[in-house]
Order: C-alpha cells, then sequence, then structure tokens
C-alpha cells in the first residue's frame, strides 16, 4: 500500500526519502523480529529508490537534478530533498555524484572548480595575488557563452547562405531579423554584465554574496567582488578558521605554560575575549537553524558530536576561569588543573579539520564508531574488575574500615595489574609489616596479608581472562567495526562532508576573535528582518525557493522521469530470472490446460484450440495423416469384400476426404475474416495513434527514452485523463536548430516565445503548417497540439518543426511477372503488384521512399527528388547519354501520378506538440516499359533498395501498409 500511495503522488525523491525516515521510526517503536525484517526490507526499497530517481534525473540533465537537491518543498515543511536525505541517514544518496557535485560547487562558492589547493592557499596568504591567479565561475560561464553564441551566428549564416544558393536571393533584413535573435536571446551579456536569455532575471541582479545560485550565467566581475567572493567562498573559510584556530591553542597553551598567575595579564584577556566570541559563535548556530522551533533547533545542534565538545569545552573553560578569579589558593590550583583539561579537549577539536580530507575522515568515523564499542566492552570489562577486586581485598585485608580509601583499595589493584603492575609484594606478603591495628591503622608500618596463595592463583586466572580472552575481544570487535566501515569508506567520509561544507558555508568569513563583528551585523539584520520585514533573502545554496513557471516545470520533469523509472523498475523485474520461471510455469500450466480441455471436448486443433504446432511437428502430423488415408483405404477395401463375400451390404464409413475439405474450407473462411479483421485494424490504427505511443522512443544515438502510458481509451482528448504526465523530449540534432528545424520554444517562458504562424503559410520559414486533416488547437503554452490524440510525449521528439511535419511519399509501382513476362496472379486470381521499397538507417524498418519538405520546396518536386536519391542513388549518375535515357523515363513516369493518400501518418517518431503529415501518390508503370529494367540502387541515406510485391503481411514503416493497401485497390490488385 505505501509503494502505491509513492507511486501515485508526487514530488516522488522527497516521498521517497521521508517513507524511510518512518520506517526508521516504526522499526524502532516494535521490538518483533519478523516485523523488523520486513520494514528494513521496505525501508531499504524507499532507499535505493530515492537514490535511482535522483540517478535518473542526474543523468538526463545535471543543473536540474541540483535544482531537485535545494528545492524548497512547501509540501514537506519547507524542507529539502538534501535536508530530508540527511536526516534519514541515506549515506547512499548524499554520497551520489550529483550531491557531491553540487557540495562541491557550494564549497568553492563562485570560484572555479580549475583552482588547486596550492594556489588557493598561496592567495590566503598573499591576497593581492588573487587578481592573478584566482579564477571565477561566473567569467568561466561568460566565455562559454561567448564561444557558444558566435557558433551560432555562423551556423545561422552558414544556413541563409545555403538558403540563397538553392532557393536565390533573399532580403538579408528579413533574415537577420526572423532566423537570427537578438544578442540578449541568445544569451550575450547585456548592459549589466549578465549573460541572460530573453529579459535578465530580477533575481540574478542581486549581489549578495552570500548567496549561491548555480542557474546563474556569467558575468563580469568588478575588482571588489572579486575579493568578496574570494574571502566567501567556504573552502577560504575554512581555511582562515583554522589558521586561526590554532593560533587560538598556542596562546591557551603559552598562558598555561609559562603566563598563569594569580594577577590576570593581557594574554589572558585576549584568550577570555576570544572563547566568548567562540560561544556567541555556537549561539549562532543555534539560531540559524531552519527548524521551526527551538527545541528542533538545540536537537539538530546537539546531534552533531562536536557542537557537544564544543559546549563542554566552553563549559569548562568558565568553571576555570570563575576559579580562577576566586581569591583562594587551593581554587586557583583547581582552576589551572580544569583549564589544562580544557585545553586537551580543544586539542581533540582540532581533530574536526581532518574530517575534510579524504584519507583521515573516515578514520575519525571509525574512532567514533570504535568509542560505541569501547563502551559496551567497558562495561563487560567493570565486572570482572568488580569480582576480582572484592574477592582480593577480603581475601587479603579482611575487617577493613568503611572509608574512601577502602574503594580505591578494591579497584586499583585490580585495574593496573591489567596492564602488567602485578603489586606481588603487597599480595605474598611484605617482610615490615604489622597485623597490629594500632600500627597500621595510624601508618606506622603497613598492615601484612591475611593469606599469601589464594590472591595469586585467582591474579593468574583474572589476568588470563582480562589480557587474553577480552583484549582479544576488544580488539575483534575493532576489527569488525574497521572492516565495516573500510568496506563504505566513501559513503561515510561523503556524508561527513555535508555537515562541514553546511557549518562553513553558513559561518561567517570573519574569523575569530574579530567575528564578533559579523555577529553584531547578523544580530542587526535579523532583527530588521523579523521587525521590518527587510533585507530578506530569496535563497541559499542550500535552500532555493522556485515559484510559478519554473517551479511547475521542474515539477514536471520529476514526475515524468520518475514514471519512466517506475516502468523501467518494472521491466526489469519482469525480466528477471525468478519471475521469467514463474511466468514459464503459468504458461506450461495454461498449454497443459488447453491441451487436457481439447482431448476431453474431442475438438480438432486445426479448428482452432489456440495451441501452436512447430513446423516439424506439422510434418510428422501430415505424413501420419497420409498414412492414416492409406490405411482407411485398404480398410474400406477389406471391409466391402468381406460384406460381399458373406452378402450383406458394408457399413456406412466416414470419408476422411470430404472432412478434410471441410476443414480447409473452415480454415478458408477464417483467412479472409482474419484478413478483413486486419483491414478495419488499418483503419483503427491511426485514430489510436498506434505508432504514434511506441515505446521506446526511436531516438538517433540509442539512447532509451520512454513515453508516459495512454491506454487505448485515452488517445482521444476529448477523454479526460488527470494522471497524464507526458514525457518531455527533443533531439539534439534538432536543438541545435539546423536549417529544417524550428526554435526550441520550450527554451523561453510563454510571454516570450517567437510567435509561429500556425495553421497558415508560415512566410519566414517559407513552410506551410496547414494540416492536411482540419484545424489544429493550440494550447495554453502556445503550442500546437496532436489533432488525432495523446502521444505521450512532448516536444519534438526526432521532428523539426512544430506542428505538422509536410512530407512526400512517392509510391512507384509495377505489375510482378515471372520469367516468361506473365503477370503473377495470388490464389485469389489477382494480379501481384510490386512497389519500390527501401530500408531506413535508423531503424532498419521497410519503407516507402520519402522525405521532409525542405524550406521553400513545392511537393511534386520532393516527390521526385526522394525518389532519385533513396531508390535510384547512382543509377542517374552515369554516362551523358545513359542519364538523358533514364531522366526521359522517370520525366513519363512522373506525369501520370495519382493522388493516394493526403493526411496524418501514425509514425513513432510523432509527440503531442509536432506529428507527420504526407501525401502519398502513386506512380504506376501499366505496362513495364518504364521501370522494367530498373535496377534500384540505395542512396546515402538508406541501406538498400528493392522490388517487393504489394500484401499485408509486409511489415512497413509508420502508415506506409495503409498508402499500399489503397494503391492496391485503385489497380485491383491482390493485398
Amino acid at each position: 500500500m505505501a509503494i502505491l500511495l509513492w507511486e501515485e503522488g508526487k514530488e516522488p525523491i522527497a516521498g521517497a526519502l521521508m517513507a524511510q525516515k518512518l520506517l526508521q521510526g516504526m522499526k524502532q517503536k516494535t521490538e518483533d523480529t519478523e516485523l523488523q525484517e520486513k520494514i528494513s526490507s521496505l525501508e531499504e526499497y524507499f532507499s535505493k529508490t530515492a537514490v535511482g530517481l535522483l540517478n535518473e534525473c542526474y543523468l538526463a540533465e545535471e543543473t536540474r537534478a541540483q535544482m531537485l537537491l535545494v528545492r524548497e518543498l512547501t509540501n514537506w515543511g519547507e524542507s529539502t530533498v538534501l535536508q530530508m536525505a540527511v536526516q534519514a541517514d541515506n549515506k547512499y544518496f548524499i554520497s551520489h555524484s550529483c550531491c557531491q557535485t553540487l557540495l562541491n560547487n557550494i564549497w568553492m562558492g563562485r570560484l572555479s572548480l580549475d583552482n588547486g589547493i596550492f594556489r588557493i592557499l598561496f592567495c590566503v596568504v598573499l591576497p593581492p595575488f588573487l587578481f592573478l591567479l584566482i579564477k571565477y565561475r561566473t567569467e568561466e560561464k561568460l566565455k562559454m557563452h561567448e564561444n557558444r553564441i558566435k557558433g551560432e551566428k555562423q551556423k545561422r549564416m552558414d544556413s541563409y547562405n545555403a538558403d540563397v544558393q538553392q532557393y536565390g536571393d533573399t532580403d538579408p533584413n528579413n533574415v537577420e531579423l526572423n532566423s537570427i535573435h537578438s544578442e540578449e536571446e541568445l544569451g550575450l551579456p547585456n548592459d549589466k554584465g549578465y549573460v541572460a536569455f530573453g529579459e535578465p532575471d530580477k533575481k540574478q541582479d542581486s549581489d549578495n554574496v552570500y548567496d549561491f545560485d548555480f542557474r546563474r550565467g556569467g558575468r563580469k566581475l568588478s575588482w571588489w567582488q572579486k575579493i568578496a567572493f574570494f574571502f566567501n567562498a567556504p573552502l577560504v573559510t575554512f581555511i582562515y578558521n583554522c589558521i586561526s584556530y590554532i593560533a587560538f591553542l598556542s596562546l591557551f597553551s603559552f598562558i598555561l605554560l609559562t603566563n598563569f598567575y594569580p594577577s590576570i595579564s593581557n594574554a589572558e584577556i585576549v584568550l577570555i575575549i576570544w572563547v566568548f566570541t567562540l560561544f556567541v559563535e555556537e549561539i549562532r548556530q543555534v539560531v540559524g537553524d531552519e527548524s521551526s522551533n527551538w527545541a528542533l533547533k538545540w536537537a539538530n545542534y546537539i546531534h552533531d558530536p562536536w557542537n557537544v565538545v564544543d559546549v563542554i569545552t566552553i563549559t569548562l573553560f568558565i568553571i576555570g576561569i570563575t576559579l580562577r578569579f576566586i581569591n583562594n589558593a587551593d581554587c586557583f590550583e583547581w582552576a589551572r588543573i580544569v583549564l589544562a583539561l580544557d585545553l586537551m579537549l580543544f586539542f581533540f577539536r582540532i581533530l574536526h579539520i581532518f574530517s575534510v580530507q579524504k584519507h583521515l575522515g573516515p578514520k575519525l568515523v571509525m574512532i567514533g564508531r570504535m568509542m560505541i564499542d569501547l563502551i559496551s566492552f567497558v562495561v563487560i570489562l567493570a565486572v570482572f574488575i568488580m569480582a576480582y577486586g572484592l574477592a582480593s581485598q577480603a581475601i587479603l585485608y579482611p575487617n577493613a574500615k568503611l572509608e574512601p580509601q577502602l574503594i580505591q583499595d578494591v579497584l586499583r589493584k585490580a585495574y593496573w595489574q591489567m596492564y602488567g603492575e602485578l603489586f606481588l609484594e603487597e599480595i605474598e606478603g611484605q617482610i615490615d609489616c604489622s597485623s597490629d591495628s594500632m600500627f597500621y591503622s595510624n601508618g606506622t608500618l603497613p598492615r601484612c596479608v591475611a593469606n599469601n596463595w589464594v590472591v595469586p592463583i585467582l591474579l593468574g586466572f583474572y589476568i588470563m581472562v582480562t589480557n587474553i580472552l577480552l583484549f582479544n575481544l576488544l580488539i575483534a570487535m575493532f576489527s569488525y567495526t574497521f572492516n565495516k566501515i573500510q568496506e563504505k569508506t566513501d559513503e561515510y567520509w561523503k556524508f561527513q562532508t555535508y555537515f562541514i561544507v553546511r557549518e562553513y558555508y553558513n559561518r561567517p568569513p570573519i574569523i575569530p576573535p574579530l567575528i564578533l563583528i559579523a555577529h553584531v551585523y547578523l544580530f542587526v539584520r535579523y532583527i530588521a528582518r523579523n521587525c521590518c520585514n527587510a533585507c530578506q533573502v530569496a535563497g541559499t545554496g542550500f535552500k532555493m525557493k522556485f515559484e510559478g513557471f519554473e517551479e511547475k516545470q521542474l515539477v514536471l520533469w520529476e514526475n515524468m522521469l520518475s514514471d519512466d523509472y517506475i516502468r523501467q523498475q518494472k521491466s526489469q523485474e519482469m525480466e528477471s530470472v525468478p519471475n521469467q520461471v514463474k511466468e514459464t510455469k503459468k504458461q506450461l500450466d495454461d498449454l497443459t490446460s488447453q491441451i487436457e480441455g481439447a482431448a476431453e471436448t474431442g475438438s480438432d486443433p486445426a479448428l482452432g484450440t489456440g495451441i501452436k504446432i512447430s513446423t516439424e511437428l506439422e510434418q510428422r502430423l501430415n505424413y501420419m495423416e497420409k498414412q492414416m488415408e492409406v490405411t482407411f483405404s485398404a480398410l474400406e477395401w477389406l471391409v466391402k469384400m468381406t460384406a460381399e463375400k458373406n452378402g450383406i451390404s458394408p457399413p456406412k464409413l466416414e470419408n476422411l476426404k470430404e472432412k478434410k475439405l471441410q476443414v480447409e474450407e473452415q480454415k478458408h473462411q477464417r483467412s479472409l475474416e482474419e484478413k478483413e479483421k486486419m483491414q478495419k485494424l488499418f483503419v483503427e490504427q491511426i485514430k489510436l495513434n498506434v505508432k504514434s505511443r511506441t515505446n521506446p522512443y526511436p531516438t538517433k544515438d540509442g539512447s532509451v527514452i520512454s513515453r508516459c502510458n495512454v491506454p487505448d481509451d485515452k488517445v482521444p482528448w476529448t477523454v479526460s485523463f488527470d494522471e497524464y504526465k507526458p514525457t518531455e523530449f527533443t533531439a539534439p540534432e534538432v536543438l541545435e536548430e539546423p536549417y529544417w528545424a524550428d526554435p526550441n520554444l520550450l527554451a523561453y517562458q510563454p510571454q516570450k516565445r517567437p510567435r509561429l504562424n500556425f495553421n497558415n503559410y508560415d512566410t519566414v520559414y517559407r513552410i506551410s503548417r496547414k494540416s492536411y486533416i482540419r484545424e489544429y488547437k493550440i494550447t495554453e503554452d502556445l503550442f500546437p497540439r496532436n489533432p488525432i490524440g495523446r502521444t505521450g510525449m512532448i516536444g519534438r521528439g526526432r521532428l523539426g518543426r512544430w506542428g505538422p511535419n509536410h512530407s512526400a511519399d512517392p509510391v512507384v509501382t509495377r505489375w510482378a511477372k515471372n520469367d516468361q513476362g506473365q503477370h503473377l496472379l495470388n490464389e485469389d486470381g489477382k494480379p501481384i503488384l510490386e512497389f519500390a521499397s527501401i530500408q531506413r538507417q535508423d531503424s532498419g524498418a521497410y519503407a516507402l521512399p520519402g522525405g521532409m519538405l525542405d524550406p521553400g520546396q513545392p511537393v511534386h518536386k520532393a516527390l521526385q527528388a526522394e525518389f532519385r536519391e533513396e531508390a535510384l542513388g547512382s543509377l542517374v549518375e552515369g554516362q551523358s547519354a545513359q542519364r538523358t535515357a533514364i531522366e526521359n523515363k522517370l520525366a513519363r513516369l512522373f506525369g501520370k501520378g495519382v493522388e493516394v493518400y493526403r493526411g496524418y501518418v501514425d509514425d513513432s517518431r510523432n509527440t503531442d506538440n509536432a506529428w507527420l503529415e504526407t501525401l502519398a501518390v502513386n506512380y504506376h508503370d501499366e505496362d513495364g516499359t518504364i521501370i522494367d529494367h530498373f535496377k534500384l540502387r540505395a542512396g546515402d541515406t538508406v541501406q538498400t533498395a528493392s522490388w517487393q510485391q504489394c500484401s499485408s503481411s509486409v511489415e512497413l514503416h509508420a502508415s506506409h501498409i495503409q498508402i499500399l493497401q489503397k494503391v492496391t485497390e485503385i489497380h485491383q490488385a491482390a493485398f
């Protein structure tokens, strides 16, 4: 049920992560082992599904996939997918390339990823060199856009020059206005320095150096922007904080080692102020958390173990400084001890820096996991320590006084004996000792042991258990933890990277102790934002708010890829070995049931029990049938002769020949009915967009693009289909906008899209956008709508034009003849037609010669050109006399064409916004004087060219079989 609800919901990645988090909570609430296993299995399913969906989106488009990670989800408490993955502890999700690419981009800020760490370190030490050495992402984007636009302009000018050479001179001003977009539309820098598409987005006008938005285009940077972007990069902030922390530890160590006196020094004042700024920074981290209430803010803060260390270190420092100012010698000494312990913890805190390093980061995770193992081990070890310590103390020194020293004596020896300090002199008895309580109670002499042989034996067993058994158990536990984490080192390190990047992304760029200035600024901004509704920030690198058309397109894109992913997973599940075994067993059971049913009813397989017989088996059955006929004739003769000899009339036996004729008549009748059914199916095929809903979509590069599934009854637009989420796809070769393709309208917002003259002749592109069928509708988003119905895909696919894409299909036919020149007839006595066919290179399917109309090209010219290019090939490139003869014959052939079909083509390349329409003309050589001796040759754009007989069994591309059927009806030929 959970999977079904998830599949029908929206925002599938967030839904899968939320399901995983809920299942984790459910597993903690139950103690039923079987239920926990089921929940774990379902949790793993949603975890893998979330990663799979992210991978599907990342492979489709990297930038949009990163937008999904940081998009603010209003339906999920204004959280983001990235935050939900962290809360669900989905390490595989965070370690995915999409998340890591996003984190790397945020970590570098506006700096280019090409900047090496040594170059950045050099500029950190010597900041003036950043103007010479540091590269910026925005300037790189500007250069990329400029190069792209130069190439785009060159392509358009080449296309224009080709049109001029082919169709004559054209007004260049019109070409410049209609074919070449404005600089802003194509992405050149505008007056503000941005690279924009259409009008620059207002969000991109912000110079907020704290904001990171990978949607930005390129721009030119001023000198102060370069400085601001450099020092606000989280990586640079991290480096400066490391330097600052090392200086802080050096100052703290110097004070405790050489300059800690009752009178306070200037160095101590600086240290106190420094720690105060660290305390304020921790408060900022709690307040700056994006949770909705203070309890969640504090819970998220404590969830990080290093924050717990920060709380302990600051608390110990406050205690130590408080004791330091109490005018008492003992308090001053305790202050030194507390501060020394605090310094030790501050040094431990420097391990946090190592989390960034790929090799040291996982080691810190191992240490943390091993500490958990150590705690559980200490609980077991404490039992042995207490047991041995109490027993040995009772045997050695019975009837001791109850005082704190007794507890120390019980634990001290037992603990240190584990490490080899055996205290044998005390256990076996000292020479100078006394058993008189008067002497050993006042410390004059040590107390003699009551027994000196039992405890050494106990010590031997104790050392064997602790040193050999328990310590080796601890080593085994550590080895298991090490191997477990070592296998997933990369995932653990990448998961830890998220917290480092987030911490230093939110941390002010000013280092302690000067960070107090940034805290004052942030406090003022916080007050202004909450009281005066000012200084509002639209979004950050970890959370961005999308609105309107942009959000709608992003959600639609995610849902579309989610549907494709679900279909692929179900298809893989169907093709899995266990499922195939299950399906095979089911088929065998069905086949067994059919055979048993046929045996019980006595039905003849030839009359249609639905059982398919192999060729070999059919031959054997035919042989047996002939043998039965011979046997039957012999038996009939014997019966007849016996009856005549005995003077009785012979019995009437069933005539097998008549029975066979009846069966053949029934088969012939079924064949006619099947043919009539197929003809009706051909007619209905176009109405249902059968081939236009083919999955997967036939791409040129072989990539798998799946359509949205559309049932037959949901094809018409008049039928409501609320679950319809068509796949968006336009082939890369179409997006390059060659001369035969329209501009990519999907790249523009509705109000900024170029207007195409739908349902009319387009004078700009010199093509007709009228449909052969009827006037088609234009959607609210200004896209043409397929007049037949839904196809499961929007965009243009591999078609160049929005709306109808007109093509021309010449059907060149002749009569099929034998070697004697006689017409071939089928079993019904009808003559057989042959047609010129070609084999397509893209799909390998056979088809009629044909192709798209070029801009300004008349249809009759296109018909002749396509036949020449695809079916004749180099045949018309021979010697002059031969070429002239062929051209004369072709002129006679093309002079008597008959229009066969004008309308919609059910083609696998069709989409909701682009479809094929064709004009098919039949050129028939009745007497065979024109093309009987033509040997077809494949052109450069096809694999083969050949003559084929017209038949309903021929498999042809798109709706060509229907066109062929109409040709045979015109000539009353067999089909």
